[in-house]
């Protein structure tokens, strides 16, 4: 009954008639596992001393079958007990495989762990990298990824069943796999990338909503030895890069060294370190890898107010609404702590144009539900009641918008025995062409 129950559930998916997490879940964990117990009954059945009338066990000789294969009866029944065992060797193989695939699958793990992964697998379907599984990043090749990544599956179905789970799940950077065993695979870090230049348009939280922009020329580079771009220092194949950070988030680091490929090793200390000698060498150091500023390319939570600006930019949000950017962020702000962060918003921004501009509200309502509505969906992908999580609780460390970011190292507070510094100074990642103007002339001076 059990592998008829496998092998219908198995033809229905396979044809498309069911997609379901939870239909996986009984096909491919559930049932296999009564399949197997039931298997495991035949030969316990073998090896438990026969009952006889009374159901006491004879002990009275032997009770294992005698098999005469001079006997036609014996021969036909060893035939079908082959070909019976040999069906159940297909099940438990076909099964095995597809059970392996299904527990490395998104659906998977976003969907059949929902709470708990609900953050991580709504920012999943938005990122640019939507289209790749789970274990693409998070699973190292080889069987040693596989076995680390099933014992790992296990801790974290546990925590699961017995709602030990943290909340938020904390996802500190030592518990990520190297750049080089998961990114590296499609991304080459000493491609030349040269200059990138970005255009921000941002409104102002005044009545007008004032549209400013700021104009940025990114100094990216590509690991060029002596080049000055941002990857030509941090991905420089002749430096290397080692930190100390005294918290398993890394927001304060303690100690940056930089080797060069000579072997001479220059240290800066952060000035108001606690850390005496003997500390710092007696802890490891860990090498500075992409996903230390490159953390949340997969699992983006951004800050309301970059989403907000980008939602008006794009004419979603009509910025002609008076004090619209202010009020909806507020309003998205305070919802944090609401556990219903939607209705939360709708009465904010609905009673602030009631109040303030009535006259707005009543002859522009449908652009004002439209605002609202994309407050509200704001909200939905960056604040999760049960998880506790908001855009606060994973900081984003490409940058230094909502977070310390490159500033972690970059504060001019990092000094090296002779005095040098790791500078703050901008020009040394971007050269800012405009900041915060609303008409500037390098907009004038180019084609898009």
């Amino acid at each position: 009954m059990t592998a008829g129950g496998i092998l219908l559930l198995l033809g229905l998916q396979t044809i498309g008639l069911i997609q379901h997490a939870y239909v996986g879940l009984v096909t491919f964990v559930a049932l296999p596992v009564f399949f197997l117990l039931g298997l495991a009954l035949v030969p316990i059945g073998m090896i438990r001393p026969p009952r006889n009338t009374d159901g006491e066990a004879n002990k009275d000789g032997a009770h294992f079958p005698i098999l005469d294969f001079n006997r036609k009866q014996t021969r036909s029944t060893f035939s079908i007990v082959a070909l019976l065992s040999f069906v159940n060797l297909v099940i438990v193989a076909v099964v095995s495989f597809e059970g392996v695939h299904y527990t490395e699958s998104t659906q998977f793990c976003g969907a059949v762990c929902h709470t708990p992964m609900e953050p991580q697998f709504t920012a999943l379907d938005l990122s640019l990298h939507a289209d790749l599984g789970c274990v693409d990043c998070h699973v190292a090749p080889g069987v040693s990824g596989f076995v680390s990544a099933k014992l790992s599956g296990l801790n974290q179905l546990w925590g699961v069943v017995t709602d030990s789970y943290e909340r938020p799940i904390h996802a500190p950077p030592h518990k990520l796999l190297s750049s080089s065993k998961t990114c590296e695979q499609c991304h080459n870090p000493l491609q030349d990338q040269g200059d990138m230049l970005r255009v921000i348009p941002r409104f102002m939280e005044d009545e007008e909503n004032s549209r400013v922009y700021d104009i940025l020329l990114m100094h990216v580079g590509g690991g060029n030895p002596g080049g000055k771009g941002i990857h030509d220092v941090h991905a420089n194949p002749n430096l290397e890069i080692t930190f100390l950070a005294r918290d398993a988030s890394a927001e304060i680091i303690d100690v940056v060294r930089v080797t060069d490929d000579s072997g001479e090793t220059v240290e800066y200390r952060f000035v108001d370190s606690e850390l005496t000698d003997a500390e710092i060498e007696n802890t490891a150091f860990r090498t500075m890898d992409c996903t230390d500023c490159h953390n949340r390319v997969g699992h983006d939570f951004p800050d309301p107010a970059v989403t907000l600006d980008a939602l008006m930019a794009s004419g979603v949000i009509d910025e002609t609404l008076p004090s619209i950017k202010r009020v909806a962020l507020a309003a998205i702000t305070d919802s944090a702590d609401s556990d219903d962060p939607g209705a939360a918003i709708e009465d904010r921004i609905r009673s602030f144009f009631e109040r303030e501009h009535g006259e707005v509200l009543a002859e522009r309502l449908p652009v004002v539900e439209t605002a609202i509505e994309a407050a509200q969906d704001t909200a939905s992908k960056i604040i999760f009641p049960a998880m506790k999580v908001t855009w606060k609780s994973y900081p984003d460390r490409n940058g230094h918008v909502g977070s310390s970011g490159c500033y972690r190292c970059h504060d001019e507070s990092h000094e090296s025995p002779s005095g040098a510094i790791i500078a703050q100074d901008c020009s040394t990642c971007h050269s800012v062409l405009a900041w915060e103007e609303e008409n500037p002339e390098f907009l004038e001076q180019i084609t898009f």
